[in-house]
């Protein structure tokens, strides 16, 4: 599978890389060290430090922080509880992690974007989305959560409420995912990247099996993927939108990721990030 691996601060290979992983020419990017030892350890103590009620549920096992623009909850709740929300947050998200997360994503984005500004995602009336997010799963997660293949299509289909002002001037669909291990869990966890395009395989049943003319692909057993370990401060962008993909079965330990999605405008294929 198509891959780059880089180390920050050194993008002179990866110019562009956004626009490339879009049309799948490239499957995936890794940029090495994009956090030290020193600021993920800093993470690490500032989310064990964070109250109960910061977090928000997805399954059991599975929290975030700060929660994304789909509420698990209630899908149908006002645009306006979320975005007001996500302007606390975004203001104050220094007060809680005291790494500057959210610009150091920024200067990435903008070194693989040929030096071209990549901005948090606009919502209605100027309010912005939430950058990143925290995830933070366990074992207890299971099967139920971190073994379903899936593509980024199918998680803003979900998200038709927030995104519903901007479905028409966005490419939601072909965007592309990325997330920092913070910390790794003692066994599974590893990202696994299906080398099979939702346009040209739209279909799944079972979480396993997709088919194209008449033929089922056990996507178990199919030797088309490569799973990625990641070590912790390693990023990784790539086309989740269009790629199925998975994040492995979680047996040991917890697992910590800081990651959301990118995705560029149609008018003027200015690019931002979101989660």
């Amino acid at each position: 599978m198509n891959h780059l691996v880089v180390k920050r601060p050194d993008f002179k290979f990866a110019k562009d890389c956004l626009n490339a992983l879009k049309k799948l020419e490239l499957k995936y990017l890794i940029v090495e060290n994009f956090f030290s030892d020193d600021e993920l350890a800093s993470m690490c103590k500032d989310l064990k430090a964070l109250p109960a009620a910061k977090y928000t549920d997805v399954k059991p096992g599975f929290t975030i922080f700060p929660r994304t623009a789909f509420n698990i909850a209630n899908p149908d709740e006002p645009v306006d509880v979320y975005f007001s929300a996500a302007a606390q947050i975004t203001d104050n998200l220094k007060k809680f992690v005291n790494v500057d997360v959210a610009q150091r994503f920024h200067e990435v984005f903008r070194d693989i974007n040929n030096n071209q500004p990549v901005e948090v995602l606009n919502g209605p009336n100027d309010t912005k989305f939430v950058p990143v997010n925290f995830r933070l799963m366990t074992p207890e997660v299971g099967a139920k959560a971190t073994s379903l293949i899936h593509n980024g299509a199918n998680v803003t289909a979900r998200c038709v409420h927030t995104y519903q002002h901007l479905r028409g001037l966005m490419d939601f669909d072909n965007q592309l995912s990325f997330f920092c291990i913070v910390q790794n869990c003692v066994e599974g966890g590893d990202i696994t990247i299906y080398d099979f395009p939702r346009d040209e395989y739209p279909n799944i049943s079972d979480f396993r099996y997709l088919e194209k003319d008449g033929k089922r692909i056990d996507l178990e057993t199919t030797k088309d993927k490569c799973t990625v370990h990641m070590k912790p401060g390693d990023l990784i962008v790539f086309p989740g939108g269009q790629l199925w993909h998975r994040v492995d079965i979680i047996k040991k330990g917890q697992r910590i990721s800081l990651g959301g999605f990118a995705t560029d405008r149609y008018s003027d294929n200015n690019w931002f990030y979101w989660t």
